[in-house]
């Protein structure tokens, strides 16, 4: 009976001891939060991927209208070389070369002092310059 009740005493301090121990909560509750940390982080570099996705297309269209707008004629050579500097501007994203549309077109002032909008495939729009409705 004495050695019943040293080993229940021992069993109890045990219990005790292991009620206290705190050190594999820390464990656990790490294991909760990590996943979550690392979403947060992987989230947080694609979007900071999309902003400067978002910035390089802004430059884009900004020089390539820059650089049109320098020619009084673009001729498909022209074109190439703008698409080629486009590739550039856009580094490091990739961008496959028949996604990528550049759309022409001038504006000249008729004999009937209308403004002429050319677009690249040939279509003309007339606009009144006095009430500023769209004539075609």
């Amino acid at each position: 009976m004495i050695g019943i009740k040293r080993n229940w005493g021992k069993l109890c301090g045990k219990l005790k001891d292991f009620r206290r121990e705190v050190s594999g909560a820390i464990a656990i509750e790490f294991a909760f939060v990590m996943p979550v940390l690392i979403v947060i982080y992987l989230g947080m570099v694609e979007m900071g991927n999309a902003i400067a996705a978002d910035r390089k297309v802004t430059l884009l269209s900004s020089t390539v209208g820059d650089i049109v707008s320098q020619y009084s004629e673009v001729t498909q050579t022209d074109m190439n070389r703008i698409f080629e500097a486009s590739q550039e501007v856009l580094r490091p994203f990739e961008v496959a070369s028949d996604k990528l549309l550049i759309e022409v077109f001038s504006i000249t002032t008729n004999n009937n002092n209308d403004h002429c909008v050319g677009f690249g495939n040939n279509d003309i729009l007339y606009v009144g310059r006095g009430n500023g409705n769209i004539l075609s």
